[in-house]
């Protein structure tokens, strides 16, 4: 597990996440309910977890809203970079550039790194990220 960090990216920034409503299923009262898997990675991904950074966002301008396609039913989830530093993760930039299907928010593209590729591990690391977040986000 690799564990790459960009120090230019301050603890005080917020990392988003879209959240597909799958992921957030209704529990007994019918209320939405995230799940860990918004934080679960697959071997497909390299162990990385895409996420747009906060102060990217306002250099473009846009709003985290902004990083949902028109008419998708996702919503956004948030963690602050010092708590996914915290649980031994890193933050690289990664903007997106000449994607298929370009979203507003690609300049602000990020990945959070240092996911074990022990399905049991990554259980754990998701769920502690989820412990974390914010949701829908503010």
């Amino acid at each position: 597990m690799t564990v790459s960090d960009d120090a230019t990216v301050g603890n005080d920034d917020l990392a988003y996440r879209r959240v597909h409503p799958n992921l957030a299923p209704l529990d007994q009262n019918g209320v939405p309910r995230l799940s860990s898997a918004v934080f679960k990675v697959n071997t497909a991904d390299q162990g990385l977890l895409s996420v747009y950074l906060k102060s990217e966002l306002a250099e473009i301008p846009a709003l985290p809203v902004d990083c949902v396609a028109a008419g998708a039913p996702h919503t956004i989830a948030e963690v602050g970079v010092v708590d996914i530093r915290g649980l031994g993760h890193g933050v690289i930039r990664d903007p997106v550039t000449g994607a298929d299907v370009p979203n507003p928010c690609d300049p602000a593209h990020a990945l959070v790194t240092g996911f074990s590729a022990d399905r049991k591990i990554l259980g754990q690391q998701a769920r502690a990220l989820l412990a974390k977040a914010r949701w829908p986000a503010s």
